[in-house]
């Protein structure tokens, strides 16, 4: 409640300037973070849509991230083992890149920018006997982003977000945040006179939608989303699916990433079997 009161021109990281902070630079998150140690450099993708150091569009934001999970499935080594794995996978991160188009606000694409803390977990929580929260860590991932990338606790109910990527669970999972909102509500109003927060959460859970920003953020949830979700949402099952990405991998440029996956995914399985086959004898002492 209290962060969602701060608003930034723009999206990034905290630096330090010469009058104090600035949100400039890349962002940084766990997932970022991740592929950056993998050595698929997602911070060339960052570099390419800031524009002297500040990002100011929501919408070139959720290009980015697509960008970045477009990156880290053509360039990851050991994501692709079979042929229709490789198939089933890239169809699906086209269906979600579709669904994220009507998901988008137009109206929120200059703003507000808000500031999240980036791993808000219950064991980053310090509580006093009452329960209250005194205290907040970890703050190595906070960053400031599009409204949209607001979200609030996805375990409350249950901490694996690719379950909740059916519609049932996540139906269940309302049932926790509801009881969660109404107190944010009573307190929003108690303590600012107005409703801010609350009323933008009711309407940004509609259609699972805080699943779509937890997805733009950890790439390999859009898979999980998309096979779980937008399947039965926007094609009523899974009846034609092998029909659908049939029809889809018709395209030239899918079938050569997919041929070129399989094979790096066949030399990154022997360099594996190599490692696992070596032994290292210790000496004595």
């Amino acid at each position: 409640m209290q962060l969602r009161r701060l608003e930034f021109p723009s999206i990034g990281c905290f630096t330090r300037g010469p009058e104090g902070f600035d949100v400039r630079n890349n962002i940084a998150t766990i997932d970022i973070n991740m592929q950056e140690l993998e050595g698929l450099q997602p911070s060339k993708i960052q570099t390419s849509f800031y524009n002297n150091n500040s990002l100011t569009s929501a919408n070139d934001y959720v290009a980015m991230l697509l960008q970045i999970a477009d990156n880290a499935f053509a360039e990851g080594r050991g994501s692709i083992f079979e042929e229709y794995q490789g198939e089933d996978a890239l169809y699906h991160l086209h269906i979600f890149r579709e669904y994220v188009k009507g998901w988008m606000d137009g109206s929120l694409d200059q703003g507000p920018f808000v500031l999240v803390h980036g791993d808000f977990e219950p064991f980053n929580l310090i509580v006093n006997e009452n329960m209250d929260i005194i205290s907040v860590l970890d703050w190595e991932w906070s960053r400031v982003v599009p409204l949209q990338f607001f979200k609030p606790p996805l375990w409350l109910k249950i901490p694996d977000t690719t379950k909740l990527a059916w519609d049932f669970v996540y139906n269940d999972y309302l049932k926790s945040f509801d009881r969660f909102l109404e107190i944010l509500r009573t307190r929003e109003r108690e303590k600012y006179g107005n409703e801010l927060l609350s009323d933008e959460w009711a309407k940004a859970k509609e259609n699972s939608g805080f699943l779509v920003a937890n997805a733009l953020e950890n790439w390999t949830d859009m898979d999980w989303f998309a096979n779980r979700y937008i399947n039965w949402k926007c094609y009523r099952g899974k009846a034609d699916l092998n029909e659908r990405v049939k029809a889809f991998m018709e395209n030239p440029d899918h079938k050569t990433m997919i041929t070129r996956k399989l094979r790096e995914g066949v030399a990154y399985s022997v360099q594996v079997e190599k490692l696992e086959d070596t032994t290292i004898e210790v000496a004595p002492g």
